[in-house]
């Protein structure tokens, strides 16, 4: 087995996450006059890459359904941090007793 985490295994645990807490598991949504709104609440990655920085990954959610956005965690994180971040959630959430 390889250490190397991918994008689609963060993907993955932040769609788990969604879904665990009953949040919208898609970001956007698209009316019937064509127009496309965020879904308030949904989890995501905020992926900025501004070069040879590896402190890269941050996790957020909409606050709006304009897209804004409010953060989860107060700075960025390498992958394997994110990852165990992450992890860290999924844990706490499998021993919540709902």
């Amino acid at each position: 087995m390889t250490d190397r985490i991918t994008n689609s295994m963060l993907a993955d645990k932040v769609e788990y996450i969604n879904k665990r807490l009953n949040r919208p598991v898609a970001g956007w949504k698209n009316d019937d006059s064509g127009k496309w709104s965020s879904l308030e609440g949904h989890i995501m990655i905020d992926h900025y890459n501004p070069g040879d920085n590896p402190y890269q990954w941050k996790l957020t959610e909409y606050a709006n359904t304009d897209g804004g956005q409010r953060d989860w965690t107060n700075y960025r994180m390498t992958r394997k941090e994110f990852y165990a971040y992450l992890i860290g959630i999924i844990e706490g959430l499998e021993r919540m007793q709902t």
